[in-house]
């Protein structure tokens, strides 16, 4: 069997460059001076073709330890990790999880986004919050004694506060006893005997000596006792009588104003008591005058 050579078209440099002919489209045609090689393009002379590569510039470039390198880095598929949990170190993760990370980034710079440009990025605001932490001695205050508007109390302050709130009345909000104070005083609970004129004439009160002043009302059973002492009871003479006996339920020693059915108030001796027995019947009072007459007692 005839043995076929193929050889390529050849020459040397001179010659190439003196013929300098068009090669057809990927003709090669080789220098063997220079040992490089041309491929044409069916329109571009010889001479302007650019050079291939040499045979020795081959060895530069791909040589047998350059190679097993290359080998040794190449990619296994298997390698490839697919999630954003492995700690494995030297392999390589796979596109889809690059994705997932770049996603949860976009998430983090949409979140940072502020329409203050000092706080829009991650560093601004951890630089922030640091700042924050080394005022925040100077802004907190723990105690009751420094006072100031742009200053603010600690939380030990506060607990502090609700230990010692003055509520003495179980589920009561701290406004209880002074409100039940303020209407307190609004009554009329006399602690002294007053006079006092009316329509020209004097008017004798007899203020009851237990009479429970406001600054003794504390607990629940001082307002009961501070309420009762500001009823009132009104006695109804129809029968002019120069001795009224009146029974009212006041539980107390009231002071006691009379006047007549025409409103003239009337002067008399009053007596704690049923007039028969010691004055210490604390509902049952009686009046006494010169004249009858029928009128009106007003208890208070």
């Amino acid at each position: 069997m005839a043995i076929v050579k193929i050889q390529f078209r050849r020459d040397t440099t001179v010659d190439w460059m003196a013929d300098n002919p068009i090669l057809s489209i990927g003709e090669p045609a080789y220098d063997i001076t220079l040992k490089t090689w041309k491929i044409g393009d069916g329109v571009t002379e010889y001479n302007v073709l650019p050079n291939g590569v040499s045979v020795q510039d081959l060895d530069t470039y791909v040589t047998q330890p350059d190679l097993a390198e290359a080998l040794a880095l190449k990619v296994n598929i298997l390698d490839i990790v697919d999630n954003l949990t492995s700690v494995l170190a030297n392999v390589p993760l796979s596109a889809k999880q690059g994705k997932v990370l770049k996603d949860q980034i976009d998430t983090i710079d949409s979140l940072l986004t502020s329409n203050n440009i000092n706080l829009d990025t991650v560093q601004e605001l951890a630089d922030a919050i640091e700042a924050l932490q080394i005022s925040l001695p100077e802004i907190l205050v723990n105690d009751l004694t420094t006072g100031g508007v742009t200053l603010a109390l600690t939380a030990e302050m506060g607990k502090l506060l609700n230990d010692t709130k003055v509520d003495l009345v179980a589920d009561k909000s701290l406004t209880y006893d002074t409100e039940i104070a303020r209407l307190l005083s609004m009554t009329a609970i006399f602690t002294t005997e007053l006079k006092t004129s009316y329509d020209g004439h004097i008017i004798q009160v007899h203020a009851p000596s237990d009479a429970v002043s406001l600054d003794t009302v504390k607990t629940d059973s001082d307002i009961a006792s501070a309420i009762s002492n500001s009823k009132k009871f009104t006695h109804i003479q129809g029968v002019p009588s120069t001795i009224w006996n009146i029974t009212h339920e006041l539980n107390r020693y009231p002071s006691v104003t009379v006047a007549d059915s025409a409103g003239t108030v009337v002067i008399g001796e009053v007596l704690y008591g049923n007039g028969t027995i010691a004055p210490n019947e604390l509902n049952e009072i009686t009046l006494y005058f010169s004249a009858g007459f029928s009128g009106y007692a007003y208890l208070n």
